[in-house]
């Protein structure tokens, strides 16, 4: 495995491993490496693989090529883990569909974001893919009345503060729920992103929408060209951390996608950098031939970015205790006038604030002097906390 435009020379063997699994996807062809990784750390592997949220694809394709230097025990932990993920998969189409039904029933227009309507629009089938909670797309002006129906049916938000100024519309983009005994978690999202880049409004969205039966129930998702831009989009967004997003692009180049198409699309909304920093990646990484249309956007820019992502794919660590390298990464993807809004919106309060300390409806309006003060207290309070922890 070798890119000059990507160094990939730290790649584990054991994450090599499971590239060229899902690179291969249609055959396995791996002349001169086949008795380097008859030595793997199995373990490893087996961790790298769950953590990638990968394991369907990799059983499915070692059982088609039934390896003889792969150890049954790894493929027993192999087809556990894919038996566990197709009935909470079974479990959240199920609830997928009643969602939508009783969001309709209220009047609320709604379009399922991945799970189990990406996992059988991409796989054909609700096992190959994983998911751990819902995500569910409405308007803007939806989410208030989305959110007081999720409540009725038993979600519960996983951080009930006052919202202080209409600033949460664009310093928040999801809100997040569990139910204590369905044990399953929702976000309900108003806008696609978190930053302030350009995006298709609701409107758009909801026009070019596609269907699909789940358990009997009709539930609407994103056209193709919004679903794919929003695949890459939020791959980027998270760095590619796990190697599922990136399959989920190279099952779309797979199928035959209309790139050019696609290309088109992602610069009326200034998002083609996200497809080139994924291109470089699955050139790297799965040995894949950029589809027509997309080599143009392989540039200096997505060379850096596809670096920098690598460092978040190389580690297991959960990418939210990466803080410092992961805001920088994010701050990177902005534009001149992204960054301009981003430190606007970071200047006003928001529900921090209002967790750090707890005032009347009335003086909601002391948080605009006061913010920066409690910024300060948190900062404070978070080194100590931090003393404590090595002490």
């Amino acid at each position: 495995m070798a890119d000059k435009g990507l160094d990939i020379s730290v790649v584990t063997l054991e994450l090599q491993f499971i590239c060229e699994l899902i690179g291969s996807r249609k055959g396995f062809d791996l002349p001169g490496r086949e008795e380097v990784y008859r030595h793997l750390n199995w373990d490893s592997f087996l961790d790298l693989a769950k953590h990638h949220r990968v394991y369907p694809n990799v059983y499915q394709i070692l059982t088609s090529l039934q390896l003889d230097y792969v150890p049954e025990k790894v493929m027993e932990e192999l087809r556990k883990e894919c038996s566990s993920n197709a009935f909470t998969m079974l479990r959240l189409a199920a609830e997928s569909g009643e969602l939508s039904e009783r969001l309709s029933n209220e009047g609320i227009r709604v379009l399922a974001l991945k799970g189990p309507v990406l996992a059988q629009e991409l796989y054909g089938s609700y096992a190959l893919r994983t998911s751990k909670d819902l995500d569910i797309l409405v308007s803007m002006d939806d989410a208030r009345h989305a959110d007081a129906v999720l409540k009725e049916m038993g979600y519960v938000p996983k951080s009930e503060l006052p919202h202080i100024s209409v600033a949460w519309k664009w310093r928040e983009h999801h809100w997040c729920y569990a139910h204590p005994q369905k044990r399953i978690q929702v976000e309900l999202h108003w806008r696609l992103n978190s930053d302030l880049g350009s995006e298709p409004g609701f409107e758009e969205l909801w026009s070019a929408r596609k269907s699909c039966q789940i358990t009997g129930k009709p539930v609407h998702y994103l056209g193709s060209d919004h679903l794919i831009s929003y695949l890459l989009s939020h791959g980027c967004r998270h760095g590619w951390f796990r190697l599922r997003w990136l399959s989920d692009i190279q099952t779309l180049i797979d199928h035959g996608t209309d790139w050019e198409g696609v290309v088109r699309h992602l610069q009326q909304y200034g998002q083609e950098f996200a497809a080139g920093q994924a291109m470089v990646l699955l050139t790297a990484l799965f040995r894949t031939k950029p589809p027509a249309g997309t080599e143009k956007l392989m540039n200096e820019r997505s060379q850096q970015l596809a670096s920098a992502s690598l460092k978040f794919i190389m580690d297991p660590t959960p990418i939210t205790q990466a803080k410092r390298s992961y805001w920088s990464y994010l701050f990177s993807l902005k534009s001149t006038r992204q960054k301009s809004a981003f430190i606007m919106l970071y200047l006003l309060p928001g529900q921090r604030d209002a967790a750090t300390i707890k005032l009347p409806r009335q003086l909601h309006f002391m948080y605009f002097v006061l913010r920066p003060f409690l910024w300060g207290w948190r900062q404070i309070a978070m080194r100590g906390d931090k003393r404590e922890a090595k002490a």
